[in-house]
């Protein structure tokens, strides 16, 4: 986790393993970064449920959920070594 000079609070997060990339999250009191372990193992909509099926991981694109705060980036698939 990191501050900018603003007081804003960044952190990465990892991936689910599941063809998704490592984050990287602005967060925001009261925001939803989108991962909820419960909701992503749903499996009546594939791998990882909605988190992959709505493209929850991904940055801002058009027609993406709108009650979810973007992340700002994303980068490599996989975990670290």
């Amino acid at each position: 986790m990191t501050f900018d000079q603003y007081g804003n609070l960044f952190t990465g997060d990892n991936n689910s393993d599941a063809g998704d990339q490592v984050r990287w999250t602005h967060l925001v009191e009261g925001g939803d970064s989108g991962w909820r372990i419960g909701y992503q193992f749903s499996t009546n909509m594939g791998v990882r449920g909605p988190f992959m099926a709505e493209e929850l991981w991904k940055p801002h694109w058009d027609g993406q959920a709108a009650y979810i705060v973007p992340p700002v980036e994303t980068s490599a698939t996989g975990l670290p070594a």
